[in-house]
């Protein structure tokens, strides 16, 4: 019996800033499908960041279940994940026509699981960049999405509670890349991100290595301007002179199996460590600091024990919710053994309630423990509950366990009970987008948007939706009139930036800055700064991101 050939998969990856986006829309436009739903672009990256949503989420899914996330840097053993999830990854883009690829940053951490499924099948264009650009790419835009948004985000400041943090995650991700490499070399191609702003012959280069048909006429999308390919020699004096020595070291070695590279690879270093903080910034940074607390109060996390002994203190039974909806977020408790503490306690003490078992099943959702949820969220249902949106759920449920006819019928059923709730016309706009069913899911998201016009959350998906099947300005002219209505809404002011820049890039590049100076004209930056200040430790650390929010 004839057996079609199988179709050609192509990884692209690379540390964190290293070139990968604008590489994944070179690959793109040459003719190699990089994914069912991609990711927009935003101020830092233009022209999207071209990964694919649904092999993300898989990547930030294994991440999780090691405690540890993009953030990694070796702290953690990574081994012990399924690699069931790519199987279904594969299954689902083997349905497009011709040969595929993806690209995602996280895929390094994860290149031998990438293997041991794709076997012959796959190829893996791998960049890398020198550490000293790599990390002052990552303090830059951290930086920059901290003092813009004036907010504390954890993941955002960790730069500088933690100074090595950028270093020992540029060599965690090199390490797995360099040996990988070297174990399957005929499958890998390697290259500088230098190189890539060099003629080389990439596309022709993939072709005959790999056996691929991409277009060698496409035009190259690497512009010399948009390389930021120096650093501050502040990132180096934040950095011990042995850890230097190991991503010196690996740095030789990666350039030893370069394909690509170009005669002078050395790093570009900016000698301001000696730049003073200016005198008027340091004056008011002291003024704000004398106005913070004595002592910052600090919120430590409880076990799920205490909570349990919260619930069983609980007055009332809308106490008892409260305490659930409280916690249901807060990211705690991930663990299977906890799940079944807390399934243990609502068994023995409220089996028949169905407004405490419907909270459980929520608390297991959020945890992506989606099996517990859906017999939680079954139960519910057995005892009387029976809400539209609870069909909801268990669609999302069975989507997220690869259940996909159950996922369907649920969507299905939760539209029929209720056709005027927005939110059930786009989680099922979102289903078939996911199944690579890109124009079926437009209608569905543009019912959920007509159902709520005034609604960023309901407005917003249909938006996303439309830019990826090339309707920008009808997507412009949306993401315009819901601004008109919310102009303060920071997601709004997002994605009329990022279309904005998508239509015109100065133009876009404009909005964003004076959205940016308006909002921060309504804030005290100096009382936002001595707050930030406070959970940075290391003196060098404080000095840099002084410095970086004093310049933008």
């Amino acid at each position: 019996m004839f057996q079609p050939p199988q179709k050609k998969i192509l990884i692209c990856s690379g540390f964190h800033r290293s070139a990968t986006s604008v590489t994944a829309r070179y690959l793109d436009n040459a003719g190699l499908a990089m994914g069912v739903h991609l990711m927009g672009g935003g101020i830092s990256n233009v022209a999207g960041h071209y990964e694919d949503w649904p092999v993300v989420q898989l990547h930030d899914r294994l991440l999780t279940q090691c405690a540890t996330s993009w953030q990694y840097h070796g702290e953690v053993n990574l081994s012990k994940n399924s690699n069931a999830d790519m199987v279904r990854y594969i299954q689902l883009r083997d349905q497009c026509s011709g040969n595929w690829g993806f690209k995602d940053p996280r895929a390094l951490l994860f290149l031998n699981a990438w293997q041991q499924v794709l076997g012959q099948r796959g190829s893996y264009l791998l960049l890398i960049r020198h550490w000293s650009s790599a990390i002052e790419s990552l303090l830059h835009r951290h930086s920059r999405n901290l003092a813009h948004g004036l907010k504390q985000n954890p993941i955002d400041l960790k730069f500088w509670q933690q100074p090595d943090l950028a270093a020992r995650m540029w060599l965690a991700y090199n390490q797995r890349l360099l040996m990988f490499v070297e174990q399957n070399p005929e499958q890998c191609l390697v290259l500088t991100q230098r190189s890539l702003f060099a003629d080389n012959p990439l596309i022709t280069t993939l072709n005959t290595r790999f056996g691929l048909d991409l277009d060698v006429s496409t035009t190259r999308p690497f512009e010399p301007s948009l390389l930021r390919d120096h650093a501050s020699s502040r990132v180096a004096s934040m950095l011990s002179d042995g850890l230097r020595q190991q991503l010196d070291d690996l740095w030789e070695n990666l350039l030893k199996v370069a394909y690509f590279r170009v005669e002078n690879e050395a790093p570009i270093w900016l000698k301001d460590e000696s730049t003073p903080i200016n005198i008027a910034v340091k004056d008011k940074l002291a003024e704000a600091r004398r106005k913070l607390p004595v002592q910052k109060q600090l919120l430590h996390g409880i076990s799920i024990n205490d909570f349990i002994a919260q619930l069983d203190s609980a007055e009332s039974e809308e106490t008892l919710i409260k305490l659930f909806v409280k916690v249901r977020a807060n990211g705690q408790w991930q663990n299977v053994q906890d799940a079944e503490n807390l399934m243990q306690w609502v068994a023995q003490h409220h089996k028949t309630t169905a407004k405490v078992n419907l909270e459980l099943a929520l608390w297991l959702k959020a945890r992506q423990l989606w099996t517990q949820a859906i017999e939680a969220l079954q139960w519910t249902m057995s005892l009387g509950m029976a809400f539209p949106y609870l069909y909801l759920h268990l669609g999302q449920c069975y989507e997220a366990i690869n259940e996909l006819p159950l996922a369907a019928y649920f969507f299905d059923t939760a539209i029929e009970r209720n056709k005027n709730n927005p939110d059930f016309w786009i989680a099922k706009g979102r289903f078939l987008r996911n199944r690579g069913k890109l124009e079926q899911s437009v209608s569905y998201f543009a019912q959920g948007a007509e159902l709520a016009p005034d609604n960023p959350g309901r407005v917003l998906p249909y938006c996303e939706v439309l830019e990826q099947v090339e309707r920008v300005d009808e997507a412009l002219t949306l993401a315009q009139s819901l601004f008109d209505k919310t102009p303060d809404h920071s997601a709004v002011q997002a994605m009329l930036v990022r279309l904005t820049l998508l239509d015109d890039v100065e133009k876009g590049q404009a909005l964003y800055q004076t959205l940016t100076e308006e909002r921060l004209a309504k804030e005290d930056r100096f009382a936002w700064l001595a707050e930030i200040l406070q959970d940075i430790g290391l003196g060098v650390a404080e000095s840099d991101f002084v410095l970086r929010v004093d310049r933008l």
